[in-house]
């Protein structure tokens, strides 16, 4: 499924894994390809948005979202990164996006 109108953000950097721990609801993929469905809370914890996460390298984590939250989203990281080591950058111009699904979608 083609899903190039959704929003994508790039967080990096060796603090991103800790920024992105403090703002989700589910755990951060593990291992690098690794992917997670999750929720972007707030200060009360309450959700702001849905989101697909894919750690692309230790530290370096794809973000997808409705592309009707892409404002949020990047507001919503720049609010909590503080000194936070990283880089934050909207990629949803620049990057293609696909959605595999179904029984063989994790054949290689």
């Amino acid at each position: 499924m083609d899903i190039c109108a959704f929003t994508k953000v790039e967080v990096a950097g060796v603090e991103a894994a800790s920024l992105l721990n403090g703002l989700i609801a589910n755990a951060l993929p593990r291992n690098v390809g690794g992917i997670c469905l999750t929720h972007m809370l707030n200060e009360r914890g309450r959700i702001e948005m849905e989101m697909t996460i894919v750690k692309l390298a230790d530290d370096r984590f794809y973000l997808t979202c409705a592309a009707f939250f892409e404002q949020r989203l990047l507001d919503h990281l720049a609010r909590y990164q503080g000194d936070a080591k990283v880089t934050i950058n909207n990629l949803s111009n620049d990057w293609f996006a696909m959605a595999l699904q179904g029984p063989q979608s994790k054949a290689p």
